[in-house]
């Protein structure tokens, strides 16, 4: 196995933690994570390459209508080479980079796990005087083709679709 050693994988999950109280567990249950249902950060993510060897054929219904607990084979990372963990970084292209920090920069998840992102500001599209010419030249042809027409005041009480 190969790691990508990340400051963070993502949002502390669950976003909220819940009871279980009224799940039927059983008593010798070995979890991997025995407080799953507490907000944490996650450690691991293992690829879709390795995810299906883990798990075996037994499973059990917590509830009627809960979840479905999976049992899976148990496993060791260990470091053969020099007994430490080799890091190893992503390298990513230069428009990746930017990319990845427009994301940033602009994106957000809400504690509902949702993401949010940020728009535009219409000052910032207008300083590039190119794009907005494009932009002109393309309302222009849509207005042209009849795909939109011009609300003008007196039209206001009319229904607006968006």
């Amino acid at each position: 196995m190969q790691f990508h050693v990340l400051p963070k994988l993502t949002v502390s999950l669950p976003t909220a933690s819940f009871r279980i109280t009224t799940w039927n567990l059983p008593d010798r249950l070995h979890l991997a994570d025995p407080k799953f249902f507490e907000t944490g950060p996650i450690d691991i993510i293992i690829g879709a390459e390795y995810f299906l060897e883990l798990l075996k054929e037994e499973r059990q219904k917590a509830t009627e209508d809960g979840p479905t607990l999976q049992n899976t084979r148990r496993f060791k990372i260990s470091f053969r080479s020099s007994g430490k963990l080799k890091l190893v970084r992503s390298t990513l292209s230069v428009e990746e980079s930017a990319c990845k920090e427009f994301f940033d920069r602009t994106t957000v998840r809400n504690e509902d796990g949702r993401y949010v992102v940020t728009l535009p500001k219409k000052e910032a599209i207008i300083q590039q005087l190119e794009l907005k010419r494009q932009y002109v030249d393309f309302m222009h042809e849509y207005l042209a083709m009849g795909h939109m027409q011009e609300i003008f005041e007196e039209d206001t009480s009319a229904p607006s679709y968006y």
